[in-house]
């Protein structure tokens, strides 16, 4: 699917490298790659509205992303894994308090104050790719790393990650890329306001804003070109979609007997030639079959 619009990054490249170098002297380690378990799950809990809805039925491991660590930790459940790659300073508000116990799995281009926050906490850098620029910088300042090209969401983001822990099974929660009741989160965000685009899906109009079309084209991206298998949880844009286009690795948690064999799938793998930056996933040569 064609992404639908050209938008500039948070930041400009020369903040970008500065973060990122900053984050590099810190002396985290990195994240690494674990090989793939077929039958392996994970529950990501994105900061979509719907997870008011789901939170309580999310399974173990969980990996929180954005405002969800806050939302969860309130309610008593304490994510497993935190992934976050906002380059603003605000948001340093949304990873305040630190929550103790979370494996924070942060991106190199968080804003600086990140990191004096997160001193003593189990943290993992990674770096996520920003055009030719970024290599170009990686190359020079930490080469040898794996990228991430993390998309318009953290959400898709958490996805790779989680392949790169060992994860091609995903229990998504909240990744809705829609606004309901004029709000686009589960709870506070500290960004600027977003919305005036409508996207129709599943015989209604939703509400979005052009970052959100971007990731929900993003996510469709995802489904159809890696290995992966995905069971979407509550209602909104991006789950209306998942369900219209009757995806084989992909579904919604309502098609219950459909999610049941979407979580039982496996997938033939083939070894990837070593020489690309982007391996993120062992590569898919094969088609899908029962496990």
């Amino acid at each position: 699917m064609k992404i639908p619009y050209a938008l500039t990054a948070a930041i400009d490249v020369p903040t970008r490298h500065l973060h990122m170098a900053y984050a590099i002297k810190q002396g985290f380690p990195r994240l690494g790659q674990t090989p793939i378990h077929p039958t392996d799950s994970i529950s990501i809990a994105c900061y979509g509205p719907s997870l008011k809805d789901t939170w309580q039925s999310l399974t173990r491991p969980i990996m929180s992303v954005s405002g969800a660590l806050q939302f969860l930790a309130e309610r008593g459940v304490i994510p497993d894994y935190h992934v976050d790659m906002d380059p603003r300073e605000e948001k340093v508000q949304q990873l305040t308090p630190v929550i103790d116990g979370v494996d924070y799995l942060m991106a190199s281009v968080c804003h600086p104050r990140v990191w004096d926050l997160l001193r003593g906490q189990k943290v993992t850098l990674w770096h996520g790719v920003s055009g030719k620029e970024t290599l170009d910088f990686l190359k020079r300042y930490d080469p040898n790393q794996l990228l991430i090209s993390g998309g318009s969401a953290v959400g898709l983001a958490a996805i790779q990650i989680g392949g790169l822990l060992g994860v091609r099974h995903f229990e998504i929660h909240g990744m809705d890329g829609s606004i309901r009741d004029g709000e686009r989160h589960a709870g506070p965000h500290y960004g600027h306001k977003q919305g005036g685009i409508q996207w129709d899906a599943g015989g209604v109009t939703y509400q979005t804003s052009k970052i959100m079309s971007n990731a929900v084209a993003e996510m469709l991206n995802m489904i159809e070109q890696f290995p992966i298998f995905c069971v979407f949880h509550g209602e909104g844009l991006q789950q209306a979609l998942v369900r219209e286009k009757h995806y084989e690795n992909a579904c919604c948690a309502d098609e219950t007997e459909k999610a049941q064999r979407v979580r039982e799938l496996i997938a033939h793998i083939y070894p990837m030639l070593s020489e690309t930056e982007y391996k993120f996933w062992e590569t898919l040569n094969g088609r899908l079959v029962g496990a």
